[in-house]
Order: structure tokens, then sequence, then C-alpha cells
């Protein structure tokens, strides 16, 4: 009869444990969207600010918005995409080291496991927060005047 409570108190104890862990999995999630906008934000308003003279130009030579906006911030798709990429094996190495301390000292087994759905998830997720950046920085591209271009030149 002891046995059975004890089962059952652990039972008791495992599931609240995990919908502690499922909380805190959100927390971290929305934590890692905001941090990521703000640096693709940033990195991209970088791009913007670096280019300000070949926008202007472009304005100048006729380019449309949607055009200009194509040729700088559609420029680093391909690098958001690779980056993603070569993360999850840096992703695997790390956890798995950390897991490797973590069974010594802990005396347990922790298999290193990535879902592919979950990869899928951050993946899309990773696109979503890079377009809703490029979002806020085309506002950031539709303020460069045209005569930025003429201030470049006299200087």
């Amino acid at each position: 009869m002891a046995a059975d409570m004890t089962i059952s108190v652990k039972c008791c104890s495992y599931f609240t444990l995990d919908r502690l862990f499922a909380e805190t999995n959100g927390y971290l999630i929305a934590a890692a969207f905001i941090v990521g906008l703000l640096i693709i934000y940033i990195v991209t308003g970088l791009v913007v600010d670096e280019s300000r003279t070949s926008i202007s130009l472009m304005k100048v030579f006729g380019y449309r918005k949607k055009e200009i906006g194509k040729l700088i911030l559609g420029s680093n798709t391909l690098i958001v995409i690779a980056g993603y990429l070569l993360g999850i094996p840096a992703l695997l190495g790390t956890v798995g080291a950390l897991y490797g301390s973590l069974t010594d000292s802990l005396q347990i087994v922790l298999p290193v496991k990535l879902n592919v759905w979950y990869m899928l998830l951050g993946f899309v997720m990773v696109l979503v927060t890079y377009e809703f950046a490029k979002l806020l920085c085309r506002k950031k591209l539709a303020r460069i005047p045209m005569s930025e271009a003429l201030k470049a030149g006299t200087e």
C-alpha cells in the first residue's frame, strides 16, 4: 500500500513539474522571439543605414519601392536560412556537451534528440521574425530622400 502511494505521489509531482516546464518553455519562446526580432531589426537597420546613398540613387533612377526593398532588404534572406541550418548542428553539439556534464554529476541518462517538427517550427518562426523585421525596416527605406545622393556627391 505504501508503495502505491509513493508511485501516485511521484506521478503527481512529475505532472506538476511537467506543467512548470511547459510554462517556462512558453516564456523562453516569447523571449527568444523578441530577442531575435530585435537583433534582426538592428542588423537590417544597419544595412539600410549603410546603403543610404545607394537607396537614394535608386530612387533618383526611378526604381520602385518594391524593387528597392527586394534589392536591399531581401539580400540577407539566404544568410538567415544558412545561419539557421548551421545553427542546428551547433545546437546539438552544445546540448550534447551540457547533457554530458549533467549525466556525470546527476548519474542519469539524457538522450539528445531533436524532433523534425520542432526544427521546421523553428525555421518558420525565424522566417516570420525576419519578414516582420523587414516590414519594419521598409518604413525606414521610404523615409530616405532622393536628395541624399546629392549630399553625398558634394562631400
